[in-house]
């Protein structure tokens, strides 16, 4: 039970104690039931407003059931990160995510040739990290202003969009994250793996099975009406086993969308620290290089899963707290939209973890920006002239990726071990 006072201007009602409903009775208050009469009318409407404030956020804000009694609402005054800071920050992170993820599928699309495994699985974050980002002017707007006011057809679209891009961000990390497994530890047994073909068939698998996961949303969301006119925009379980359908449905997001990818992504880039700590060359020389490009590569994995869990575990523990406490004061609102806020940034966040600390990508992208194009193309002609000498003095190895590159090694890479090769010219 939520313990708050509410005031009015000429009478206050304490609601920790239990006769707060006789009271309300001898106003005539009748929010609910629409027999409110008019010198409460404000009232109800401020109750009813900060009802929807509470509830129609992201699909899984609220375990809170409009049937129950009026305990279970938030504080009525005005949260100043709800309706200034919110916003703001709403917006800068939705330009900012788009634009940013636009720019990748955009250079990807038409200034990158080759087309190996990451080239798709980057793709695929870039795409679904756009469209993540097309869900926030919706939830922002709905927070300044307390209600619903796009209609049902918006709030199952936007709720089903919003959960199936949260999985699929999440799943394709996880995918990245194998690939770079593949392409350092099992580069010489494993290679078949990270064909065109068997990455499209991944990424066509990682958008099923987002839909699939976000079924419940497609079917449960819809819009409640207040009782001022209003409505809020929330997964309205069914009455008589709310509860479940709730904890069961939070529970399984929480481990689906946060605990497996975690996993997979922490034990695929532990592996490919700790078999880089294993293979160090005889040559001094390459050693040296070797060891720089290792300690730059857990630097560079340590950064990725540090990111992941600061942006996406304050969701996921904001939502298991709410499967058994109350938490309606303004403290945990704006708990709740700084978490939002966080998960969404993760999708700016990618572009820059993920693609531009690749040297060749940033040329690609200076390139389609029409941005000192000949220092790149000169950039580019040397790296093609050096691949050719490189590989007349080599056996070819399996391919390996051209989008986490850090730096050019000016070593004659025919003496460098396979693993140590393949983290020169790619840094996870």
């Amino acid at each position: 039970m939520s313990i708050f006072d509410f005031t009015t201007e000429d009478w206050a009602f304490d609601l920790t104690t239990e006769d707060w409903a006789d009271d309300l009775a001898t106003e005539d208050w009748g929010c609910a039931d629409g027999t409110d009469d008019l010198q409460t009318l404000p009232l109800c409407e401020d109750i009813l407003a900060a009802m929807s404030n509470y509830t129609f956020g992201d699909y899984n804000w609220s375990s809170w059931n409009w049937t129950d009694d009026v305990l279970s609402t938030p504080q009525l005054d005005t949260d100043p990160i709800t309706e200034i800071a919110g916003p703001i920050l709403y917006g800068t992170v939705a330009v900012v995510g788009f634009l940013g993820n636009l720019l990748v599928i955009y250079t990807l699309l038409g200034h990158t040739k080759m087309k190996d495994a990451t080239y798709y699985y980057i793709l695929n974050l870039a795409l679904a990290d756009a469209l993540f980002m097309l869900g926030i002017p919706f939830i922002s707007a709905s927070s300044a202003m307390k209600r619903w006011v796009f209609g049902r057809a918006a709030c199952k679209i936007v709720l089903s969009m919003d959960a199936m891009n949260m999985f699929t961000t999440v799943f394709n990390l996880a995918v990245l994250s194998v690939d770079r497994y593949l392409a350092t530890v099992r580069a010489n047994t494993h290679s078949h793996w990270r064909r065109p073909k068997v990455a499209t068939a991944v990424c066509l698998g990682v958008w099923l099975a987002a839909v699939l996961l976000s079924i419940p949303v497609m079917v449960v969301s819809d819009t409640l009406p207040l009782g001022n006119g209003n409505y809020m925009c929330m997964l309205d379980w069914p009455e008589d086993s709310f509860t479940f359908w709730f904890q069961a449905f939070t529970s399984y997001t929480f481990t689906m969308g946060f605990v497996v990818p975690l996993l997979v992504i922490s034990g695929s880039y532990a592996s490919v620290v700790r078999h880089l700590r294993r293979n160090t060359p005889a040559n001094a020389a390459v050693a040296r290089i070797a060891v720089n490009m290792r300690n730059k590569v857990t630097k560079t994995v340590t950064a990725l899963v540090v990111t992941f869990v600061v942006c996406w575990l304050p969701f996921h523990v904001c939502q298991l707290l709410n499967l058994s406490t109350d938490l309606p004061q303004k403290p945990t609102m704006a708990a709740f939209h700084i978490a939002m806020i966080l998960s969404y940034a993760n999708s700016c966040a990618n572009p820059v973890l993920y693609v531009f600390t690749s040297q060749k990508f940033r040329d690609s992208c200076r390139a389609a920006l029409c941005l000192n194009r000949d220092d790149a193309a000169d950039r580019q002609r040397a790296d093609r002239e050096r691949d050719a000498r490189v590989a007349a003095t080599r056996r070819r190895q399996p391919q390996e990726d051209v989008f986490f590159e850090e730096e050019r090694c000016e070593v004659n890479r025919a003496t460098v071990p396979h693993v140590a090769t393949a983290m020169i010219e790619t840094t996870v």
